[in-house]
């Protein structure tokens, strides 16, 4: 160990070469090197095996990280990722030795099981938000009568939404909190058992509006931009035809589609600077999946593995001027293959021997070092 003294010399030669050589340059005369942007893209999704078996994972720049289940024989699914800090969650759900699915969120590769209304009927989970040290994922839970009710846990801590028709079912797809307001988007059934897509702003239901009343539509996203709640889904015409869209403060716009005879669905929607980003698919008079997302109603087709095989696009994140879009092609062996485009760019993430995979949501992490 250096003795004080010692250390005492030091700084009083330093003190003195200072005053007689004023001239010299020190370490901290030379200029700051330039900050390193380092970009993070974390993805969730599943990649199922030769056996058909799916695998809960997610990936970080490209390297997978696969997940528990309750049984490894049976199926899992990441659906939705959130980044607070150092710490990596992930919202699904796994199915159990009796085929039961459960939700659940990972934290870190720690898997939390989360409560059923019933635990002998099953449960999934969709969507995950971190709030300060809150963890919310929003979801399902079926009845003993085995109909899906809409709910989110916070903390492990169950609360379940209410429906149109309390006979019906109802699921809870996306969830954000902001200022304290939980803020949730899915579907409700009503008597007649349409599907209504719904928001819920701390239980408290406001249904959307749909093309024509008597079909259905969903709502699949929620964004939260100020004190507008900004919405994704699709909704039916009178044709039985999915038209996507998004609401604003309920206030439906519907996208524009390849082929007005054919569908096409929003999944997600993401709100940057008053400009409206949402991911979807629309379908060509080929009758091909063709994934996309739109940039203020207009649309960008995005490439695919095999123009002749379905694609989709999942989830849509933007940072300062670059789109991440992330989803799914199918290649020429009918084989899914879990993705990301970035401006258009795509970057496949499937690996040699395993079998379909999809990219679901998405978040991007740029820092400085």
């Amino acid at each position: 160990m250096i003795k004080k003294t010692f250390m005492g010399q030091i700084l009083v030669m330093l003190v003195c070469i200072l005053f007689f050589f004023p001239g010299c340059k020190t370490d901290d005369d030379e200029p700051d090197p330039d900050p390193v942007t380092v970009t993070d893209i974390y993805i969730a999704g599943y990649i199922t095996n030769a056996s058909g078996i799916g695998f809960p994972c997610y990936w970080k720049n490209g390297l997978r990280t696969d997940l528990s289940k309750i049984d490894p024989a049976k199926n899992g699914y990441g659906m939705s990722i959130q980044v607070s800090g150092s710490d990596i969650y992930v919202a699904g759900y796994t199915r159990d030795n009796v085929n039961m699915d459960t939700a659940c969120y990972w934290k870190n590769g720690q898997r939390t099981d989360l409560s059923k209304i019933d635990p002998t009927r099953a449960g999934q989970g969709w969507s995950i938000f971190i709030s300060a040290s809150d963890v919310y994922v929003s979801g399902e839970t079926n009845s003993s009568a085995g109909t899906p009710i809409p709910c989110y846990w916070v903390n492990g801590q169950r609360v379940d939404l209410n429906r149109i028709d309390p006979a019906k079912g109802g699921i809870a797809y996306s969830i954000v909190v902001s200022n304290s307001m939980v803020y949730v988007a899915g579907v409700t059934g009503d008597s007649a058992g349409c599907a209504v897509p719904c928001n819920w702003k701390n239980g408290q239901r406001t249904d959307l509006s749909r093309i024509n009343n008597s079909r259905e539509g969903w709502a699949s996203s929620i964004f939260i931009s100020g004190t507008d709640i900004y919405a994704a889904g699709f909704t039916e015409n009178s044709s039985s035809i999915s038209v996507p869209c998004y609401w604003v403060n309920g206030q439906r716009i519907d996208l524009n589609v390849l082929d007005l005879a054919r569908s096409g669905r929003s999944a997600t929607i993401f709100v940057l600077n008053n400009v409206v980003y949402v991911s979807g698919v629309t379908n060509n008079s080929a009758n091909v999946n063709v994934p996309c997302y739109w940039e203020n109603g207009l649309r960008t087709d995005l490439s695919v593995l095999d123009p002749a095989k379905h694609g989709f696009s999942q989830s849509v994140f933007v940072v300062g001027s670059e789109i991440y879009v992330s989803g799914s092609t199918r290649n020429s062996a009918n084989v899914y293959v879990p993705c990301y485009w970035k401006n258009g760019q795509r970057t496949d993430l499937g690996e040699t021997g395993f079998g379909n995979g999809v990219a679901m949501s998405m978040v991007v992490i740029v820092t400085q070092e």
